[in-house]
């Protein structure tokens, strides 16, 4: 029981630190494309089959 606790605790701490690391990572990147209507619309679209 104790095991599972304590293992919990480190898979949380590490999916925070992979999410800080990709956040970190994405505010240094250079912006991408801009995106408009016409991209919303092709992505409801595309949920839309699924």
């Amino acid at each position: 029981m104790t095991s599972e606790y304590f293992g919990e605790l480190i898979r949380r701490d590490q999916d925070r630190q992979r999410l800080l690391h990709l956040l970190l990572e994405g505010a240094s990147s250079e912006p991408g494309p801009s995106v408009d209507d016409g991209d919303f619309e092709a992505l409801r679209k595309r949920a839309q089959v699924k």
